[in-house]
């Protein structure tokens, strides 16, 4: 079945969504299948959820949606450029990508960042009930958001280190911290120490 749909994808300029919900796939079907959209230019919805896909298939999502100088692995040692006219221009058409219900880590997440920046036409993905959504509190929130944070704890860092060279005390950074983390799972927007800045996204 994966087979037929992956040249369907390739060669049918009718298809404009299609949901393939709890089909079994897995990532030796899901796989061919995403890497075929970068010749279709008409869907615009694909539904994958509930098949068991892992980061293989996330990488497969960058491998078509990216330009191919940022996906082709063989690039990194000097891949052949015949290669590369090959695999034709990222796909632009896909609008909405669900993902829901698979076994997507953290690896798998940071790489469909990646998708999503690369291709502006992508304005809904679905992760729900991915394990790179239950790792860590702050796992749920955006991309932005969780760079954000980052950003204001390092400032923390920062700040301490600068007041224990002084000798000064800081017991209040942990607590400042717990605040602006707060606040950004709220969705406030906070001003953190040196200036970095927590929104939720």
């Amino acid at each position: 079945m994966a087979l037929a749909i992956e040249a369907s994808l390739s060669t049918n300029p009718c298809l404009i969504s299609l949901s393939l919900f709890s089909c079994g796939l897995g990532d030796e079907g899901a796989v061919p299948l995403l890497r075929s959209l970068r010749h279709n230019s008409t869907l615009t919805f694909l539904g994958l959820a509930s098949n068991r896909l892992s980061d293989a298939s996330a990488r497969a999502v960058l491998e078509a949606l990216a330009p191919e100088s940022t996906t082709n692995e063989a690039g990194k040692s000097g891949g052949e450029a015949g290669d590369k006219e090959d695999n034709g221009a990222p796909n632009r058409a896909l609008t909405a990508l669900d993902l829901s219900f698979n076994l997507i880590g953290g690896p798998g997440r940071r790489t469909l960042e990646e998708a999503t920046a690369a291709s502006p036409a992508l304005e809904r993905l679905e992760l729900a009930g991915n394990p790179c959504l239950r790792a860590g509190p702050t796992a749920s929130l955006s991309s932005a958001a969780r760079k954000a944070i980052a950003a204001t704890w390092e400032a923390l860092g920062e700040q301490q280190r600068d007041e224990e060279t002084d000798g000064v005390a800081s017991d209040g950074q942990l607590a400042v911290a717990a605040m602006l983390c707060e606040r950004v799972l709220a969705g406030t927007e906070v001003r953190g120490v040196g200036g970095a800045v927590c929104a939720a996204g």
